[in-house]
């Protein structure tokens, strides 16, 4: 029997309404890698055409959450470790792999940021990795690679970090709604 994105989507409004901490959010990532193990969602993944890089596939008004489909393109799959702010988000391979990696930060606050690499790894199609509110990340991937990101808020609507690690330097990435 196949799972498709609906059925996916009355998942996740199930498990962010009976917890929308860490375990809550643990269930829909166990969920995203059952949906990536459907062929049907897969090829309806790879046949978007994604001209900007990202399409809004949900967009949950009650509980705030998106789910996006994001398409790497030529000159795009490099990311500096950035946090989500107050967001969470849900990564899920669909093609090719995407080397992750989580940074702790050595200092507390301020302009400059010193940073350490606290675990590097790679999704490859099917997985799904969480990144909790405030967490640092960076994303390295090729072209042509499609990935299911799911946030608790749509990103553009609040503050989030930018980290330089070879100078400590540290951007707002300013909210645009």
């Amino acid at each position: 029997m196949s799972y498709s994105l609906s059925e996916f989507v009355t998942d996740v409004n199930e498990s962010l309404t009976r917890d929308s901490g860490p375990a809550g959010r643990e269930q829909v990532r166990a969920n995203l890698e059952r949906l990536l193990a459907e062929p049907d969602f897969i090829a309806h993944i790879r046949g978007l055409d994604i001209a900007e890089g990202v399409k809004v596939l949900h967009k949950e008004k009650g509980l705030g959450y998106l789910i996006l489909a994001h398409a790497t393109r030529e000159g795009a799959g490099r990311h500096a470790p950035h946090n989500h702010g107050a967001s969470w988000a849900i990564y899920g391979q669909v093609t090719n792999h995407t080397d992750m990696t989580e940074w702790e930060r050595v200092n507390a606050g301020g302009d400059k940021a010193e940073l350490k690499v606290a675990r590097a790894y790679r999704l490859t199609p099917g997985q799904a990795g969480i990144y909790q509110n405030g967490a640092i990340h960076s994303v390295e991937n090729e072209p042509g690679t499609r990935i299911i990101r799911i946030t608790g808020v749509d990103l553009d609507t609040i503050e989030r970090e930018r980290f330089d690690p070879a100078t400590g330097q540290v951007s707002k990435l300013v909210k645009t709604a």
